[in-house]
């Protein structure tokens, strides 16, 4: 049993951190570029995906059409906000736990 709680609150600081900054550095979707109409973004995407998956696809030559279904789809106007507010939760975590626990 743990006698130390304040070890598994950090734990918990140090998990949701770890978690959190990875938002950052993934691809965004090929997809989104697509219903934003960036037909270069959406390529360079799908480029970084294939280098993942280590993939040979020629995507230079591949022809990206319209084909109406993201006529009516809206993206949110809130998401910058939404990628960052993992981040701003981990630092405020730790000011709410100094308040309320007494420690950190």
């Amino acid at each position: 049993f743990i006698k130390d709680w304040n070890m598994m609150f950090l734990g918990v600081l140090i998990v949701g951190i770890i978690c959190n900054l990875q938002v950052f550095f993934c691809i965004e979707s090929p997809k989104y570029y697509l219903i934003k109409k960036d037909i270069k973004a959406a390529k360079k995407s799908l480029k970084s995906l294939a280098a993942l998956t280590n993939s040979i696809l020629d995507i230079d030559a591949l022809v990206l059409t319209d084909t109406k279904k993201a006529e009516g789809r809206k993206t949110s106007p809130f998401y910058p906000i939404e990628r960052a507010f993992g981040s701003i939760q981990n630092f405020l975590w730790k000011p709410l736990c100094k308040f309320t626990y007494g420690y950190l």
